[in-house]
Order: structure tokens, then C-alpha cells, then sequence
């Protein structure tokens, strides 16, 4: 469950329920299948933004022999955000594949990348076109992640995604940097 404001008014919160079943093949490839299911509320002006999710994906992961111990997972994904109202053009039906890489430095150390896209095929047209709208979301990432101690996770990411739309409003390049720190407490 989230909750997000925009200039400090409330603009969307949403939950989900996400399974996740994996299994073994061997002692280095294990299969994995997920599914979330979830909802997004806007506020009442954008209640045309209105949500419910479907997310179903198969994932394999392989772990490479030898000292290296390079792991790498793929992952296929489909879903369907269905519109709460009729005439929203915010429904969409979207495909996806990631590939992400990790290799552990050291027993506290690992650098990490991923590749990934997503095409998307919206219910509707927008601002008055007669086509609906199409979006493919491509964005790469790099980072790291150093285990200080026991209970804190240090990890520092650098992304750039791109998103090519026919809605040319939609087009956008977006280069992150995050910085986070995560303590997990144990009784």
C-alpha cells in the first residue's frame, strides 16, 4: 500500500497483492512464476485515472559457475489496468521483458545492472487524437550495494529510461540517481 501527494495535496494511493511461486531446476537455474493484482485511486479531479491491475509474469534464473558466481535473472511480463470508468482512455494492455545481471564483489560488496521495456496499448486516444495512444518504456540501470554491517543495506543506483510515445505530450527521458539506506531489524 502507498499513498503519494503532489505539492503537498494528495494525489494517488493504491495496494496490491503480489504471489510469487519458484521452484529449482538445479542447484544454478530455478524457475519462478508471479502474479499481482492491485488498485490505483486518484483524486476526484483525476478520477478518469482510476485503475484496477493485473500482472502475470514467469521469471529464470541462472547462477554461473566458477569463482565468479555471476547470477542473471530474465523475466517476461503481461498485464491489464482496466479503467474504472468507460471513457477512460487510461486502460491499457502492456508486455515486458527485463534482463538483469549481478556479481558479488565481495560477501558484502555487489555491483548489479538491469535492462529492461515495456510496450503498452492504451484503451484510448488522447487530446483530441483519432489514434490510441502506444508507449514503449526502455530504460537501463547500474549500482552497487554494500552491506555495512549485519543490518544495514547501503545501495546506490544510476537509471536512465526513455519513453517513446505517438502522443508526443508522453515522450519523456528521465536520469535518476538514488541513494538509499535500509536497516532491517531482527527480534
Amino acid at each position: 500500500m502507498y499513498t503519494a501527494d503532489v505539492d503537498g495535496q494528495f494525489n494517488n494511493e493504491g495496494i496490491n497483492l503480489t504471489g510469487q511461486y519458484s521452484f529449482n531446476l538445479s542447484a544454478s537455474n530455478q524457475l519462478g512464476a508471479f502474479v499481482r493484482l492491485g488498485q490505483v485511486d486518484y483524486a476526484t479531479d483525476f478520477d478518469a485515472k482510476d485503475i484496477d491491475q493485473g500482472l502475470l509474469g514467469f521469471s529464470w534464473s541462472h547462477v554461473f559457475g566458477g569463482e565468479s558466481r555471476i547470477s542473471s535473472v530474465l523475466a517476461l511480463l503481461g498485464g491489464r489496468d482496466e479503467a474504472h470508468q468507460a471513457s477512460s482512455p487510461f486502460g491499457r494492455d502492456y508486455t515486458g521483458a527485463r534482463i538483469s545481471l549481478a556479481y558479488p564483489v565481495t560477501h558484502r560488496f555487489n555491483l548489479f545492472t538491469s535492462l529492461g521495456t515495456t510496450s503498452s496499448e492504451y484503451d484510448g486516444a488522447f487530446f483530441g487524437s483519432n489514434i490510441n495512444r502506444e508507449d514503449t518504456l526502455d530504460d537501463v540501470s547500474i549500482g552497487a550495494s554494500w552491506r555495512a554491517n549485519k543490518t544495514w543495506l547501503l545501495r546506490m543506483v544510476l537509471s536512465q529510461a526513455d519513453n517513446t510515445s505517438n502522443t508526443d505530450i508522453y515522450d519523456f527521458d528521465r536520469t535518476q540517481i538514488m541513494l538509499t539506506a535500509r536497516s532491517e531489524f531482527a527480534p
